[in-house]
């Protein structure tokens, strides 16, 4: 059985416009809008390890790199049928002339029932915690936390429904079925559902003082009988150092709690995370994981609140340059009973500068360690970012 993605878009498109939509969610504006941005990340990364890292996973050499080129556009369309819509593609031509280059990262719509119901259809994040819902652009650190993109991918295929009225909370539930972005045969288990709540109880105004709390639900079915969970050291560039590599499963259950506070130019966030994955032949095997990390901005300037996605967004300058300090730390654990894919613990620390509006130049260094296959390695990591990034 083969799907084509093309298919699909159009499929999404006549659903859409057969949906009963009553009326914009209150935060979107009225009219018809096109909101183009271009983004352009470029990396330099260089590594420290010691003879046992080298042992784990090979000598990891310095790279130097154009990370990202992506061209979004989002907006409004009204009539006849109102609805929001996403599309950004990546171009990759420079980095890596000799593969595709380009790839579609984003492609959905989102339709308002009503204004508390919304269907976001296509390509899309799947609405699973708060940092996995942060764009790597804004982040405070140059990369997501590892225990995140250990059990979560970037985008997904299918549907998601998000009810509530923000700004006070939102729950948002979603099925997923990556089929479109295989060629070739479907492989079986590849369902996916996920569910995020999240309430914020405190939301000033200027949105100088933020509380949030929430709690994340994930099944994933295992594909053609087997699962499998990696990550890499909160590095692009870094290879995965905890891999479970594919193992015989029925599937696994994720279950996450996270926090978020900002009080002035002080923003905290915490996420903790547990992963059950059912082995055939064997106990249960049990992941846990968490990070919790700290920015703060010496000119006092605070990070905007995203009330539709619960999550802190850029930070909003005053017309003039400013400095941002970040600090994290993380657990990431994928050794359960026969599986033995490593634990990774890691202390990391950024700063970045923001001289304009559109520019960002960030240095982030971590120190891992990590103990997998009877020795214990350590790896330092050290990455300078320069963001061009116009909206």
């Amino acid at each position: 059985m083969r799907r084509n993605y093309r298919e699909m878009l159009v499929a999404i498109v006549v659903l859409a416009l057969m949906l009963p939509v009553r009326a914009l969610p209150a935060q979107q504006p009225d009219s018809a809008m096109l909101r183009p941005s271009l983004a352009l990340l470029f990396d330099g990364s260089a590594y420290g390890q010691d003879q046992a890292s080298k042992k784990q996973i090979g000598v990891v050499p310095p790279t130097g790199h154009m990370r990202t080129n992506r061209l979004i556009l989002d907006g409004i369309l009204k009539a006849p049928t109102p609805f929001a819509y996403s599309m950004s593609v990546d171009y990759n031509g420079i980095e890596h002339p000799d593969k595709t280059a380009f790839s579609l990262t984003d492609l959905a719509i989102i339709v308002p029932i009503s204004k508390l119901l919304d269907v976001s259809l296509g390509r899309q994040k799947e609405g699973v915690t708060e940092q996995m819902m942060s764009s790597t652009r804004v982040i405070a650190l140059t990369e997501r936390a590892a225990p995140i993109t250990a059990f979560l991918p970037t985008r997904n295929d299918g549907l998601r429904l998000g009810i509530g009225d923000a700004p006070h909370g939102r729950l948002s539930l979603g099925w997923f079925h990556p089929v479109p972005s295989i060629n070739g045969p479907v492989p079986d288990g590849s369902n996916q559902a996920a569910g995020r709540v999240f309430f914020t109880p405190v939301l000033k105004d200027d949105e100088s003082r933020v509380f949030q709390f929430g709690a994340s639900a994930r099944w994933t079915g295992a594909i053609d009988g087997t699962s499998r969970f990696r990550s890499r050291p909160e590095q692009d560039e870094a290879p995965y150092v905890v891999d479970t590599d594919k193992f015989p499963s029925r599937g696994a259950t994720m279950l996450g709690l996270e926090t978020l506070v900002q009080q002035g130019a002080l923003s905290i966030e915490a996420e903790g995370l547990v992963t059950r994955a059912t082995v055939i032949d064997s106990a249960a095997a049990t992941f846990p994981a968490y990070f919790i990390q700290a920015s703060w901005r010496p000119g006092g300037e605070i990070r905007t609140y995203d009330a539709r996605n619960g999550t802190l967004t850029r930070v909003r300058l005053r017309g003039h340059a400013t400095w941002e300090l970040a600090t994290r730390y993380s657990h990431t654990d994928l050794t359960s009973e026969s599986v033995a894919g490593g634990v990774l613990d890691l202390a990391s620390a950024a700063a970045s500068w923001y001289p304009a509006r559109t520019l960002r130049l960030t240095g982030d260094y971590g120190y891992s360690v990590l103990r997998r296959g009877g020795t214990t390695g350590r790896l330092q990591l050290g990455t300078l970012r320069a963001t061009w990034d116009w909206r």
